[in-house]
């Protein structure tokens, strides 16, 4: 088995399938966060940037 760690206070974290679909615990999947210090995005790349964030954040 494999980890990455834990979230730090203040970030939001879960692990999605291909989908974007939440994942149960001990699943292998993408890890995706949430914070008050991830970036807005690319700059001057508005495609990269829509690829990156979903409609949650």
């Amino acid at each position: 088995m494999r980890a990455a760690g834990i979230p730090l206070p203040g970030v939001e974290l879960k692990v999605v399938d291909e989908r974007g679909n939440e994942v149960p615990p001990h699943t292998v999947g993408a890890a995706v966060t949430r914070t008050l210090t991830n970036m807005v995005g690319y700059w001057g790349l508005p495609e990269a940037t829509s690829g990156t964030f979903d409609a949650n954040g």
